[in-house]
């Protein structure tokens, strides 16, 4: 865990040792302004990859997936009980050239979605277009409400 208190001792420490330009000729070159970005996105909120929509129909629960770039054979697609997990791999695009301002995801990923409801063991079906996953589950439809008799003669 990090711990403030104990990083600034250890920076008035440092400055004590090596002036006060230190921090500046290290935050000042490359390789400080790459650090200092990699610490500003460990604060940043969390991306989520891929972006999902999860929809409701009288038959169905039909979740899109944006997965754009991505071949289909990179995909897979696993459910357990109300949880839907799609995983894959993003390719790097341009292989072979220097990477100069990257935004866009790239590498393995892993969603897990929870279902609104348990779906039935067949009946699904996927298809993906364009950078768009479609997957439809059938919906299980049970009584939520069931009367039970009384045995015995009294």
């Amino acid at each position: 865990m990090f711990d403030p208190e104990k990083f600034f001792q250890w920076s008035r420490t440092v400055q004590k040792m090596y002036g006060q330009d230190f921090w500046a000729s290290v935050f000042n070159s490359p390789q400080g302004a790459r650090f200092l970005e990699q610490v500003a996105n460990l604060a940043a909120p969390p991306q989520t990859f891929p972006r999902v929509d999860v929809y409701q129909t009288e038959k169905e629960i039909v979740v899109l997936v944006d997965l754009p770039g991505v071949r289909r054979q990179d995909i897979q697609i696993q459910l357990a009980d109300d949880r839907l997990v799609i995983k894959g791999v993003v390719q790097e695009p341009c292989q072979g050239s220097r990477l100069v301002s990257s935004e866009r995801f790239k590498g393995n990923f892993e969603r897990s979605v929870s279902l609104p409801e348990l779906v039935g063991k067949t009946g699904y079906r996927a298809s993906f277009r364009d950078g768009l996953l479609e997957i439809r589950l059938t919906r299980v439809f049970e009584a939520s409400l069931r009367t039970i008799s009384i045995d015995g003669d009294g």
